[in-house]
């Protein structure tokens, strides 16, 4: 709710549809390995309607740059591992170090700031 009062009505929709792109990828949970492809399409969806919120309220420096900063940490923190896991292609490495998880946790941290700050 304070998500959608800030926004303005010119593009309140996408805060709406960021919203309704975090519940389906709830309905899609990844365990197991059950849904390989829902779950990251919807994890995307949201993480990226999330920061083109950002970017069309105004405040595009915070998304970018906790976007920016959520890759270079975890690049450094898991540079050992993707060496190891690369010889099996960039997707298993990524895979491996839930770079998309961290991705929409740095997106949605960023969003939160973004409310909080506007």
């Amino acid at each position: 709710p304070c998500w959608l009062e800030v926004s303005s009505d010119r593009f309140q929709f996408v805060a709406f549809l960021s919203a309704v792109a975090l519940a389906a990828v709830g309905c899609f949970p990844d365990y197991k390995g059950e849904h390989k492809t829902a779950h990251p399409l919807f994890t995307a969806m949201s993480a990226a309607l999330a920061v083109l919120w950002g970017i069309l309220a105004g405040i595009w420096y915070i998304p970018v740059g906790g976007i920016a900063l959520a890759c270079i940490l975890i690049f450094l923190i898991n540079n050992k591992t993707l060496k190891a896991y690369r010889n099996n292609g960039w997707y298993n490495a990524l895979y491996r170090i839930k770079f998309l998880f961290w991705m929409e946790v740095a997106a949605f941290v960023s969003i939160y700031m973004s409310v909080w700050v506007v």
